[in-house]
């Protein structure tokens, strides 16, 4: 009989010391996960190391460094260079079941400026226009020569060219100006236009004025360059144009690709600042296709 309590005394002891040491346990874990918790929130909490403005000022210079460095290197040494010619290849080889006339050719160049230079912008005149082959700009030449009517029709692709027999068409409504996109003169007869037309062409832009610049005794010039014009400007810290369409030869958008070069050149020459901007790499990309780096400097 004593034996037998000795032996329930001594199991319930063991039971009650195992509980209590499980307890303990269980106790110090979730003391440990509850420290281990607080360090960990106060490591996330920890504010970050706010840098001197001096500090500041030479992360700054030594990324301008950088950014030079790299604009100063020849497209050549670019992974994904090519030369032009090859690079179409592959361009137009992206556009293959794509619609032609809505596949365009665009370049886009790095620049690296100082702070509180002005962004680069200026007019492109491209020899090849981005219109598809067949499409005619809408443009109206007011003559006072009419023999020159076929002239501008057939070699400068005019859409509405006469002289005063335009002019009652216009008046009398039996030609639509809606669509016309420009309007053009010879001072001949511009002085008439004013008066004759001025309620009709005023109000849609439409009316040649010498202010505007669209009256010239040579208009074949005027035409070309107002036609031809791809106006552009420096975004953060790119210039992207739009230089032709896929179906241009390989002449063609090099051609189209030099005008582009010189007239960046040309705003980057008429830069007034004592550090100019750089020009770094270029990139030619169409619609569908990837960005290749090319020869442009």
């Amino acid at each position: 009989m004593m034996l037998g309590l000795r032996r329930s005394f001594g199991t319930s002891t063991i039971l009650k010391s195992t509980a209590a040491a499980a307890a303990t346990a269980v106790s110090n874990t979730t003391s440990m996960s509850s420290s281990s918790n607080i360090s960990m929130g106060s490591v996330l909490s920890t504010p970050q190391v706010k840098l001197s403005k001096d500090q500041l000022k030479k992360r700054e210079l030594r990324r301008a460094t950088i950014n030079k460095r790299n604009a100063r290197k020849p497209a050549s040494d670019s992974p994904v260079y090519l030369p032009l010619p090859m690079a179409l290849r592959y361009l137009r080889a992206a556009e293959v079941g794509f619609t032609r006339n809505q596949t365009t050719l665009t370049i886009t160049t790095l620049v690296v400026s100082e702070r509180g230079n002005q962004p680069l912008r200026g007019k492109i005149f491209l020899p090849h226009s981005l219109s598809a082959k067949g499409d005619s700009t809408k443009i109206m030449v007011f003559v006072g020569d009419e023999s020159k009517v076929g002239y501008y029709k057939d070699e400068l692709n005019c859409e509405t060219v006469g002289g005063s027999k335009l002019v009652e068409s216009i008046k009398n409504g039996s030609i639509d100006v809606s669509n016309i996109k420009m309007a053009f003169a010879t001072p001949d007869i511009a002085p008439s236009l004013n008066k004759e037309l001025g309620r009709i062409l005023g109000p849609k832009g439409l009316l040649p004025t010498a202010k505007r610049g669209t009256v010239a005794e040579d208009l074949t010039t005027l035409i070309r360059e107002s036609v031809g014009a791809m106006p552009f400007q420096q975004k953060r810290n790119v210039i992207s144009v739009p230089i032709g369409k896929v179906q241009l030869s390989d002449l063609q958008i090099a051609e189209n690709i030099l005008a582009a070069r010189t007239a960046i050149m040309k705003a980057l020459g008429e830069q007034k600042s004592k550090k100019p901007s750089i020009l770094g790499q270029t990139t030619i990309s169409s619609t569908h296709g990837p960005g290749i780096v090319i020869d442009f400097k």
